[in-house]
């Protein structure tokens, strides 16, 4: 071949294959860490035992069952704060980045803390007391999975963006072979 005839021809043909491989293997390895790190959003570390997703579905559900406690009383029903916490509840079920996510969690946890010191300022039966102390009660110790959860899934997922940010990940990431994942925390304004 001629081509090959020109030492300088072959040797950049040379390097040009030894670069692809290169690229071609990092994006291999990348989506092969990249995987699992993403699954642990749905299935969680073994320690705790729940998911990130999981613990903010039972979080969903325990601010539908304090809106619906809340709702029973034509004293309450009307209040602010069942708006609120409904609103949070939308967003959390509508929003897709896990920014937003860990923003809409925050706000949910906050509107959820509100309409629960209401209720306790009414006259409850014993029996809708203690359901709102149970979906609170339940809503606040859920913060201890989803902070390890996301601290988990956080420290792997910068991992993983840090290996992307290097090289030869930076060029596997720039030719949109892979890309970062993203974290579970509030973005900075």
């Amino acid at each position: 071949m001629e081509i090959f005839k020109d030492k300088r021809m072959a040797w950049a043909i040379a390097a040009m294959i030894i670069f692809a491989v290169i690229f071609i293997d990092t994006e291999r390895e990348l989506n092969a860490i990249k995987r699992p790190v993403a699954q642990l959003l749905e299935t969680g570390s073994v320690s705790v035992g729940d998911s990130l997703q999981r613990c903010l579905q039972v979080r969903l559900d325990n601010a539908a069952n304090l809106i619906a406690i809340a709702e029973r009383y034509e004293s309450i029903s009307g209040n602010n704060a069942i708006l609120i916490l409904r609103s949070a509840r939308d967003e959390l079920i509508n929003v897709t980045h896990l920014p937003e996510k860990c923003t809409a969690n925050r706000k949910l946890s906050e509107a959820a803390q509100l309409l629960y010191y209401i209720l306790t300022d009414e006259s409850l039966s014993e029996e809708d007391y203690a359901l709102a102390e149970n979906e609170y009660s339940n809503i606040k110790n859920s913060d201890y999975n989803i902070a390890f959860e996301a601290a988990n899934y956080n420290d792997r997922a910068r991992e993983f963006n840090r290996l992307t940010g290097v090289f030869p990940g930076v060029v596997v990431k720039a030719l949109g072979m892979t890309s970062e994942l993203e974290l579970f925390e509030e973005a900075a304004n």
